[in-house]
């Protein structure tokens, strides 16, 4: 069986709720009562929190907890996401964004990391429920709290890294001391 990778600490017992459209293991969420879906700036940050990679639903078939962590509505097997909110302290591994024909993260050990505002600028396309560094730039746009165009959710916690590995990167899980709650100030 798969051990979980997302969630390192966490003292909130997970939720769950029906997904309304594709979402990944990693990535923030948002569960309004109407169903669970990818997190974006709009969003309260109420019932905020991580996808999960749920090795016990995802292990029902042979092999199958091996196969990207997909949340999907149109399986019925797997329409039904679990996720942990956010809380102090808890660390979670949360994607960086995937889209290449952005500038990538640049992730260092206490940066304050969160995530854009979508529709900004020159936001990534795929920025939604993904995590940046703060003061990340895409093209002119700089995204920061005092700009109003990025949200906080926690401290990355990186303070070694392989040799080889590079700084620059793409939908690649980022270790993360959560804050209680995203921040916009």
């Amino acid at each position: 069986m798969a051990t979980e990778f997302y969630v390192e600490q966490a003292d909130r017992s997970p939720q769950s709720g029906l997904v309304t459209e594709e979402v990944v293991a990693g990535e923030l969420i948002s569960d309004d009562g109407d169903g669970v879906t990818v997190l974006t700036f709009a969003d309260s940050g109420e019932n905020a929190g991580l996808a999960r990679y749920d090795a016990q639903s995802f292990a029902r078939e042979f092999d199958d907890d091996v196969r990207t962590p997909t949340y999907d509505p149109n399986d019925d097997m797997r329409n039904r996401a679990q996720y942990q909110l956010f809380e102090d302290s808890g660390i979670f591994r949360i994607r960086t964004i995937d889209d290449e024909a952005a500038a990538a993260p640049a992730i260092e050990h206490r940066d304050v990391v969160g995530y854009v505002d979508e529709t900004a600028g020159d936001a990534p396309a795929d920025a939604e429920g993904r995590l940046v560094e703060e003061g990340y730039t895409n093209g002119s746009t700089t995204f920061d709290r005092s700009t109003g165009n990025f949200k906080a959710v926690g401290v990355a916690y990186r303070p070694s890294r392989r040799s080889g590995q590079t700084l620059d990167e793409y939908d690649y899980p980022v270790r993360t001391i959560m804050f209680s709650e995203p921040k916009a100030e």
